[in-house]
């Protein structure tokens, strides 16, 4: 779901499930209140980050009011529960990085939750330096909320991914991540040094193809920035229509974005504004980066 949150075949099993967890906790809440507290807390989480991308945003806010209440009573009757911090730290980052007309609301409307950023922040990194396998989930959301921050903040993410990366050099996802927030932050070299070690053959991993297309798109836009426009394009030419179509709509925008700026470089106009239309076109049904609808626009 996180992958593809344009793909909705998940909404009802994501809903049913939330909601027998959120039954069963009611039922043992009795036997062990801070497990009870804590599953009931992870349900209704799960089903304020589903209402949130669904755009059904008061509902995502009583969820996650629920689910905040929910994960700190828990914390409160077991400080050692990691996990409760993990979703807490994740709940709080969230609630205090809402839109801003949610942001407004939370000033007269009481289920509207307020977060912490610092608070959660700090739980993830409690969480990502111990030594319980949630150290891995920890680690991952930490990168990425971090690559939202300040330049040193995205030094850090840069850090706790090449960690990842050299941990489970066999996880495409980790690379992916690392690859593209490389790009995005204009280190070319470095994302095509990167996009190298990924692409290098070893007898860990066997790279799935869809992964290996990711890395071209982004081999490509490292390449065009570095004014290596041919190079770019016989990068895009490998990549195949059949793994186009298997893109998350993220995917497939980011493909036709640097498709059109290679085209534009190359003089071949027409080809160039076939794909920027894509982009737009897709910005109806799919939620578009501004700096990226704003280079297609342009």
């Amino acid at each position: 779901f996180s992958w593809d949150i344009n793909n909705s075949e998940l909404d009802s099993e994501i809903q049913n499930t939330a909601e027998k967890i959120l039954s069963v906790a009611r039922e043992s809440f009795q036997i062990n209140r801070a497990e009870s507290l804590l599953a009931s807390g992870q349900a209704y989480f799960a089903l304020s980050y589903l209402k949130a991308v669904r755009g059904s945003y008061l509902q995502a806010s009583t969820n996650g009011s629920k689910g905040i209440r929910d994960l700190e009573q828990a914390l409160l009757i077991d400080p050692t529960l990691l996990d409760a911090k993990l979703h807490l730290g994740a709940a709080y980052y969230f609630a205090a990085n809402l839109p801003p007309f949610i942001k407004v609301l939370s000033n007269y409307v009481w289920f509207i939750p307020s977060g912490d950023e610092e608070m959660g922040l700090l739980y993830l990194e409690e969480v990502a330096g111990s030594d319980s396998s949630l150290r891995i989930v920890a680690k991952y959301m930490l990168s990425s909320f971090l690559l939202r921050g300040s330049s040193e903040a995205r030094e850090q993410a840069t850090e706790i991914l090449e960690e990842l990366i050299k941990e489970f050099p066999e996880n495409g996802r980790f690379y992916l991540r690392q690859i593209s927030q490389l790009a995005e932050s204009g280190k070319y070299e470095e994302t095509l040094s990167t996009i190298q070690r990924f692409l290098t053959p070893s007898e860990c991993c066997i790279r799935l193809t869809r992964d290996i297309a990711f890395a071209q798109v982004w081999k490509s836009v490292a390449l065009l920035h570095l004014g290596q426009t041919k190079e770019a394009e016989h990068t895009l030419s490998q990549i195949g229509e059949t793994a186009i179509s298997k893109f998350p709509n993220w995917g497939r925008i980011w493909y036709w974005l640097i498709s059109a700026k290679t085209y534009d470089r190359l003089g071949e106009r027409n080809q160039a504004v076939q794909n920027y239309t894509k982009v737009i076109t897709a910005s109806e049904a799919t939620l578009v980066p501004s700096h990226l609808l704003a280079s297609a626009f342009a």
